[in-house]
């Protein structure tokens, strides 16, 4: 049960920092510069990818909402 708390105490530090990466509080700091052409947005993705992974592993799928709003459009 001890292991679980602290692998869910990561994955929230993970998902904070992402956050804060993605909201450019870094001022400016950029991993890849986004003046290169195709390659500048590769770490905002990956950094997405890796935030997209930490909110399911925490219960948070949001990757469920685009097929819920699929699936409701199909509907219509």
């Amino acid at each position: 049960m001890e292991g679980r708390f602290f692998s869910k105490l990561i994955a929230i530090f993970i998902s904070i920092l992402c956050i804060i990466y993605l909201m450019n509080i870094t001022a400016g700091i950029d991993f890849i510069p986004d003046i290169i052409p195709i390659f500048g947005n590769i770490d905002e993705t990956i950094i997405t990818a890796i935030l997209f992974a930490s909110l399911k592993y925490l219960g948070i799928d949001v990757l469920a909402y685009f097929t819920l709003f699929k699936s409701l459009k199909n509907k219509d």
